[in-house]
């Protein structure tokens, strides 16, 4: 981090113009990425950026390079879930992160911890600004108390996943799904096998095959990036193809059965939102095992290919296969 921030300032002041580089040191990063449309102020007081989460360190260099364009703050209803989720808040052993049953959820222009109107105490804060407030100190007495560092909010953090395309989907329905359905989402990531704090089985795991880890940094869902691993990749290349072979098949035979049955136009819409269900399923099922979380994969056949199979099959009961016998 150091390293990248100094090296971008030699560079810009190599062009003639003032230049400093910084890490933690001389500003707040987080409302800076902010502004920069990194992303946006999680529950647990880190930027939550798209692809990544928390899972990033922030530098920055102040110059007086005169740019043309300037990127702008973006929403993707990230803070907007942070008011539904609350498993940061959950996690944190000192109980330093604003929880749901806070007023207005934790998210406001002022502190609602106690001993919150004392000056001495609330330094960490600034009145006015709209945001997640923290009790800092407690989050602080914690850490020395721990001789060591926490974690436990980016760990549980459900915008904590790897690079896979069934976690960018669910981050793309996020900006348009309704509320109520936020707080489904965000009972339903320990249901699947995420969010799990203080499991010594997935710290060795981390340590044992962190190299190759599935990262992002161009926060973009490339299915083959060169950052994958490339066995992996092509694994995912393969499931990708061999889907798109079904759904191939699937169109055909739906188009063939059309024509060969007399069906009322409901039932070919429930028969393919079926098929859909089933393959998205599948799809779901197959990236999750790659991301080697079985609960995961069993959750996604269940959630996903079961409804899917009993739509198709009550469908094909009631109103295609009596038009198959009629004919």
């Amino acid at each position: 981090m150091a390293q990248q921030a100094n090296q971008m300032a030699k560079f810009i002041r190599g062009l003639g113009y003032h230049a400093v580089g910084a890490g933690n040191d001389l500003g707040m990063s987080v409302p800076y990425a902010i502004a920069a449309g990194l992303g946006e102020g999680g529950r647990n007081q880190q930027l939550l950026a798209p692809g990544i989460g928390p899972r990033h360190r922030i530098c920055k260099v102040y110059t007086d390079f005169e740019f043309v364009e300037y990127d702008q703050p973006h929403n993707w209803g990230i803070a907007e879930f942070c008011l539904s989720c609350g498993k940061c808040a959950e996690a944190c052993p000192p109980g330093a992160l604003p929880k749901l049953e806070s007023k207005d959820g934790g998210y406001g222009y002022a502190p609602t911890y106690e001993f919150r109107d004392e000056p001495g105490y609330m330094w960490n804060n600034r009145l006015g600004v709209q945001k997640f407030h923290s009790d800092a100190k407690k989050c602080f007495n914690f850490r020395l108390d721990n001789d060591s560092a926490c974690g436990n909010c980016i760990s549980a953090c459900t915008f904590n996943e790897a690079d896979y395309w069934h976690h960018w989907f669910i981050m793309g329905i996020t900006q348009v799904s309704p509320k109520f359905l936020h707080k489904w989402e965000a009972q339903l990531h320990p249901v699947f096998g995420y969010g799990a704090v203080g499991d010594p089985a997935k710290v060795d795991k981390f340590w044992e095959t962190g190299e190759g880890m599935r990262v992002n940094p161009s926060m973009k869902n490339n299915i083959a990036t060169s950052n994958k691993a490339r066995g992996e990749a092509n694994m995912e290349s393969v499931q990708w193809f061999l889907l798109g072979v079904v759904s191939t098949l699937c169109v055909l035979g739906f188009a063939y059965l059309s024509v060969k049955i007399k069906a009322p136009w409901y039932a070919w819409v429930v028969l393919i939102g079926g098929a859909v269900a089933v393959l998205f399923g599948v799809g779901w099922a197959g990236s999750s095992f790659h991301e080697g979380v079985p609960a995961s994969s069993a959750m996604g056949l269940m959630v996903f290919c079961g409804p899917g199979i009993v739509a198709m099959t009550l469908a094909w009961r009631f109103w295609v296969a009596p038009g198959l016998r009629g004919n």
